[in-house]
């Protein structure tokens, strides 16, 4: 929880995260979710791995992509803070990178609504990383089943995906 204060200090023009509390609706889709989907684990014993789509928001220019690079990092960070769960995130399929100015800066979660659901990928978790997501870190939407993550809160040890990934798992 330190980390996760450092983070909100850190960055004082963002609030650290929107995600609301669940509503009935949302925590039955994320039931149902979770039982229909690909993320199972053998037996208590074993890794539990779980796919991520990630997809990389640049301007309706094709300019302003968070590097490729970086984000290879975050996931093995992501895993080292995930390992002594018994966690192992992996990236499935290939990166997408999307030119939305509209996702890329939005101020409510209305307007990115279209362009997250054309680029959804069911049976994994989708994480979309954007410049200004409602002037947060992140969020996770319920509706949606999707994290939006800002950019500048993927810095090395900030902790906001994996606080959001805790919000997709219905944890508070």
């Amino acid at each position: 929880f330190q980390l996760c204060s450092l983070a909100l200090f850190s960055q004082p023009q963002t609030t650290f995260c929107l995600t609301d509390s669940l509503s009935d609706e949302q925590e039955t889709f994320l039931r149902r979710w979770r039982t229909e989907n690909s993320i199972k684990q053998v037996h208590a014993s074993s890794k539990l791995y779980i796919p991520i789509k990630f997809h990389i928001v640049g301007r309706d220019d094709g300019t302003g992509y968070y590097p490729l690079e970086d984000l290879m990092r975050n996931i093995c960070e992501l895993n080292s803070w995930f390992d002594k769960a018994n966690m192992s995130f992996y990236v499935i399929d290939s990166v997408s990178f999307i030119n939305s100015s509209t996702l890329y800066e939005h101020d409510n979660f209305i307007a990115p609504l279209k362009v997250i659901e054309a680029n959804y990928v069911k049976d994994r978790i989708n994480v979309f990383i954007v410049n200004d997501p409602v002037g947060a870190c992140g969020y996770f939407n319920p509706s949606s089943g999707a994290i939006v993550v800002n950019n500048i809160c993927l810095e090395p040890g900030n902790m906001t995906i994996a606080h959001e990934l805790g919000h997709f798992f219905s944890l508070p």
